[in-house]
């Protein structure tokens, strides 16, 4: 049996104006990054947001943990992830360390302030300031509206703000942020406290301490009960001060030592219980290499400084440190100042003296990145209260067994009234003790109590705590049996792993953990067996204690006798089990076990196997069909009946060779203007296919022999099959290897070729199309070739044009007409060069061409038709002299052109 007698509760402050931790719930923060707090205190990314921030962003839900809206203090999203009403153009700063906070109207609760802070980071930046700007929920059907927008406080002001409850009875809050004395001032040395009632935002009251802060970057956090404030100033260091929450005064600086190298404070952030303070500090390098500290201080230690605690050290940007509802403490990570990660770190219980730290703990989802920076929130809303001592825990949980007792205490507040529910039904209690005698299931629950009247600032607090009662385990006696394959099998002893009794003494649907003792003694004085998973038993039916432990610490005792089957480990009636090598190629003969298909040689058994005895005695490491085994490797089966050992076999896994396919080494291109390709595969295989890849990724069988005619190109595998004849009958290893076959085709001209004639340079362009490969040559189809299908200085005239595909697919030709002119002639009747001719021009397409020649002088010498020979270098049957004649031509087509040509004789 478990009893426990008392609980912690977590408690929160709950004042009419904030009403619980569900305004914390959604955070949206960094590149498109969020997370949502779960009411078990779990945390699940979101994807939608809209923010693009380096540092600044602020968040707010509803009392209920719906997400109202959010911005990075320039634009306001709504729960839609659409832009607010007028919300674009507030004065925060993306760059600015945290840029907004927002905080509940005292006077209406649909209303929400946001103030922002802005500095200036280079010359042309505008500094706007400290300002408010005011959101109306009731507007645009419950999306809200901005309605009042940069309001200016002070003209100057660093880049932190922080919120606190002031007076629950007066309904306001303190709104505080760090800026110098005077607008003309370079020093940060002055808090600034702006009321926020039902009036509105009433005069600062300030705070100017005698400190010389120049670095206006880093995070200003109130501790959730108000009465301390932590400032980090980078360069500049860190503070921690007295706040009283009655004046909004801030005094008694401490400055807090940091790290020697990560010495510029960013990221802090107090514990729920008010202890502890978090800083995040920096080497604050913007160029690389980074680094930064994470540090504990205890403030209850006289000298914090001398409590300093380094949780974590690394190569990392600077980045925010913010509280959340389920009580941990949450780092950004980034990797610089532009370049962010996918991860948030968590200290994982920041109430504890001890608590740990877990890098990248939250995964924020493919495209979302943290930056600097995570929404700050208004303080009170995470103040948690630890009430009574007890079982030496803060949990929030306790577990209890059927039958105990137990009582839930709150501290005492002599002016509190005391309210206490059971799964949020009121009962009767009104003190500050709960007390239940003897438990049942039924008083499972979570218990709440709300003591009006107790907390900071004249708040309410809730405690709230879960309880679960669990029976009380009742094993049965039971026995284990295992198989004694050792020197002397009939001796009864034997290795157990006694964790496999759990089955035998409370059934398989129990979640039990189990305790053994090899006698009352020991059981009486609690002294378990260290080692239970290698238990040596002492002899055939050895008996042990057993106390069996559920969750809830209840346990229930039983004894479980220790049995052995005697076994002699001979090889099965299998003998042999084949398969095929994995890799041909690796010089190494393995391949994989096909378990599902070897056990279902094993009817009316429970089957495992292994490679090592001792595996299979302990049942760890069993084979599962993925490890690759060499040929001849003993495999250990382990046969049970109800959970206990009954035999031991051994088989010898035998591996055959696979097959090494052996593609022909030149595969011929298939003409589409022809029929096939025939391929050869090498002789001496049982089985032959040959498969195309088609264009869908399926499979098709295409021939099954040694040889075959291939009508399609495209992607090919060629599979061989090698058979073997073994103890169990025929076996077969296949094995395949992919080809392609190319495909190519004759030409087809896909338009007349391009001339560009009557020049000194022609130039005919030659345009194809087809699956080929092809090269180009004039007048003779056996060549020369040229890849290029642009030819140049091509000689006037008819001119024919063939085009070759390379891989033997044919030859397509065409002829061209290039228009041009000889450049001399010779008129002396020896049967060459005898007439003048304009080349190129189809005599049937351009008959009515008209063609006139000169002499030098202008003087018309006559006319020539294409229809003809050409000039003869007469005038009216008399011979010219040899000189530079000229000539003009009218194409019928509409082309005209001149030159000159040469007449010698």
């Amino acid at each position: 049996m478990n009893k426990i007698t008392a609980i912690f509760f977590f408690g929160m402050l709950y004042p009419a104006l904030v009403l619980g931790q569900g305004e914390t719930r959604n955070w949206y923060f960094g590149s498109g990054a969020g997370i949502q707090f779960n009411v078990d205190g779990s945390v699940t990314p979101l994807d939608g947001g809209r923010l693009n921030t380096v540092e600044g962003c602020t968040t707010i839900s509803d009392a209920h943990g719906n997400l109202l809206f959010y911005t990075n203090g320039i634009n306001v999203y709504r729960a839609d992830h659409g832009v607010m009403q007028n919300g674009t153009g507030l004065y925060g700063d993306t760059s600015s360390s945290q840029s907004a906070i927002i905080v509940p109207d005292p006077g209406n609760n649909l209303g929400y302030y946001i103030f922002t802070v802005d500095t200036n980071v280079q010359r042309d930046d505008p500094d706007n300031g400290f300002n408010y700007s005011y959101v109306d929920m009731a507007l645009d059907n419950g999306l809200g509206a901005v309605t009042l927008k940069n309001q200016n406080l002070l003209e100057r002001c660093s880049e932190k703000i922080s919120a606190v409850v002031k007076d629950c009875d007066e309904n306001s809050f303190w709104v505080i942020t760090l800026a110098p004395s005077s607008s003309y001032s370079d020093t940060y040395n002055t808090f600034y406290s702006y009321e926020v009632g039902l009036d509105g935002v009433g005069p600062p009251v300030r705070s100017s301490m005698g400190l010389n802060i120049t670095d206006k970057r880093g995070y200003l956090k109130l501790s959730p009960n108000g009465e301390k404030l932590a400032c980090a100033n980078g360069e500049s260091g860190m503070f921690l001060f007295d706040f009283d929450s009655d004046t909004g005064r801030v005094s008694n600086p401490l400055s807090l030592q940091l790290d020697a190298t990560n010495f510029a404070p960013y990221g802090v952030e107090f514990s729920s219980n008010n202890r502890f303070l978090y800083v995040h500090s920096s080497n604050d390098n913007f160029e690389g290499p980074h680094s930064s500290s994470l540090l504990q201080y205890d403030l209850e230690n006289p000298n914090p400084n001398s409590s300093r605690r380094v949780l974590d050290e690394r190569a990392i940007f600077r980045g925010a440190l913010q509280l959340g509802p389920n009580g941990k403490i949450y780092r950004a990570l980034s990797q610089s100042y532009q370049s962010g990660t996918n991860y948030l770190g968590v200290i994982d219980n920041p109430d504890d003296q001890n608590t740990t730290y877990t890098h990248d703990a939250i995964d924020l989802g493919t495209g979302n990145y943290a930056t600097q920076g995570l929404p700050p929130f208004v303080q009170s809303f995470f103040d948690k209260i630890d009430i009574i001592s007890g079982n030496g825990t803060n949990s929030g949980f306790l577990p209890l067994c059927v039958g105990d007792s137990y009582s839930l205490e709150a501290p005492v507040f002599l002016d509190g009234t005391y309210s206490w529910y059971k799964d949020d039904i009121q009962l009767s209690e009104s003190g500050h003790l709960l007390e239940i005698d003897n438990a049942d299931v039924e008083a499972s629950g979570m218990y709440r109590v709300e003591i009006d009247r107790a907390g900071f600032g004249g708040c309410a607090i809730q405690g709230k705590g879960e309880v679960l009662v669990e029976a009380i385990p009742d094993p049965t006696d039971g026995v284990l049996i295992q198989c004694d394959s050792d020197a002397d099998p009939n001796d009864g002893i034997a290795i157990f792993n006694l964790y496999q009794a759990l089955d035998v003494l409370t059934g398989p649907e129990t979640d039990f953990s189990l305790l053994f003792y090899e006698n009352q003694q020991d059981f009486d004085n609690e002294r378990p067996i260290a080692n239970p998973e290698h238990y040596q038993s002492s002899g055939n039916g050895q008996q042990l204690w057993v106390r069996a432990i559920n969750n809830a610490g209840c346990f229930g005792t039983a004894l479980l006798a220790l049995q052995t089957t005697p076994v002699t480990v001979v090889p099965s009636e299998i003998g042999s089990f084949y398969g095929c090598d994995e890799d041909a190629e690796d010089n190494r003969l393995a391949g994989f076990l096909d378990l599902d298909f070897l056990a279902l040689n094993y009817t009316g058994f429970t089957v495992s196997f292994y490679t090592d005895l001792n595996d299979l005695t302990f049942e760890v490491n069993a084979l599962t069909g993925s490890e690759l085994l060499d040929d001849g490797t003993t495999i250990y089966v382990r046969l049970e009946n109800d959970g206990q050992c009954a035999d031991i076999e051994l088989i010898t896994l035998r591996i055959d060779p696979k097959p090494v396919v052996n593609i022909p080494s030149e595969i011929p291109t298939l003409c589409i203007n022809n029929s096939s390709v025939v391929l050869e595969a090498e002789e001496g295989f049982q089985g032959y296919e040959w498969i195309r890849i088609n264009d869908n990724g399926t499979h098709e069988v295409v021939a099954d022999s040694r040889i075959a005619n291939l009508t399609q190109g495209g992607e090919y595998l060629l599979q061989v099959t090698r058979s073997y004849t073994d103890t169990n009958g025929l076996h077969s290893c296949s094995n395949t290897a992919s080809f392609t076959i190319p495909e190519s085709n004759i030409a087809i001209f896909s338009q007349e070729p391009e001339v560009l004639d009557i020049s000194a340079n022609n130039v005919v362009t030659v345009f194809v199309e087809g699956e080929g490969d092809y090269e180009y040559a004039l007048h003779d189809q056996n060549g020369p070739y040229q890849d290029t299908n642009v030819f140049q200085n091509v000689p006037a005239g008819f001119i024919e044009v063939f085009v070759r595909d390379k891989n033997g697919c044919g030859i397509t030709n065409t002829t061209v007409s290039v228009v041009g002119h000889d450049k001399f002639f010779t008129p002396n009747n020896d049967g060459v060069n005898d007439f003048w001719q304009i080349k190129g021009i189809d005599s049937m397409v351009q008959a009515d061409s008209f063609i006139t020649i000169y002499d030098r002088y202008g003087t018309l010498l006559g006319h020539v038709s294409p229809t003809t020979k050409g000039w003869d270098g007469k005038q009216n049957g008399r011979l010219l002299p040899a000189s530079d004649y000229w000539f003009r031509v009218q194409l019928q087509d509409g082309r005209e052109f001149k030159g000159h040509f040469t007449l010698k004789r």
